[in-house]
């Protein structure tokens, strides 16, 4: 029927995993028990890539869920809260004019608007955070940083060390946990990333 759009099962492409691949990417593979890391093992990079993600295959890439953004996770050996390194990264690259020193930035489960962010202590910020719902632009997903002195949302400019720091961490931006092309590491036995 014209018009009609038609429900097409979403396929893994090489654009929804490529930011990961520079970090140790690991996959599950039901077809070959590994020995070496338990249920997983790393993904392998070369040509032999998207044959080893076919969906034929069963093999799939092991992510950590949007939400541990705002969890304890284990990265490089140190314990951290995600959204609270994003915001230092902000903060030491584009520091707030009125304060040069570096920001203290903590974490806050519960902003006015109900994002979970990071706050800082510097002076005219408040609120660092990462959204779904695009500040006041509705540009959609990205940082943003809410204003202390007039409450708006404004969105950080050049977001590509940001986007990187997602990448390192494995964390799915990209809805593939829920669209069952990546498998989440809280349901993989042992430690995956850490």
């Amino acid at each position: 029927m014209k018009g009609e759009v038609m429900n097409e099962k979403r396929k893994l492409e090489l654009r929804d995993f490529a930011g990961y691949l520079p970090y140790g990417l690991c996959g599950k593979n039901p077809r070959k028990p590994s020995y070496q890391f338990g249920e997983f093992e790393k993904v392998p990079i070369n040509e032999n890539l998207m044959f080893y993600l076919d969906e034929r295959h069963g093999c799939r890439i092991i992510l950590r869920p949007l939400s541990d953004l705002h969890e304890r996770i284990i990265h490089n050996g140190k314990e951290i809260i995600p959204i609270v390194e994003l915001a230092k990264i902000y903060s030491r690259n584009y520091p707030h004019p009125h304060n040069p020193e570096p920001v203290d930035w903590k974490f806050n489960p519960c902003s006015s608007e109900g994002d979970q962010c990071a706050t800082g202590d510097c002076e005219g910020m408040e609120n660092f955070m990462f959204t779904m719902t695009g500040g006041d632009d509705d540009d959609g997903w990205g940082f943003y940083v809410q204003m202390e002195e007039d409450a708006t949302f404004r969105a950080v400019n050049n977001q590509r060390l940001l986007w990187d720091y997602l990448d390192e961490l494995k964390i799915d931006y990209r809805n593939l946990i829920d669209d069952g092309l990546a498998v989440s590491v809280h349901d993989i036995k042992g430690t995956v990333y850490g």
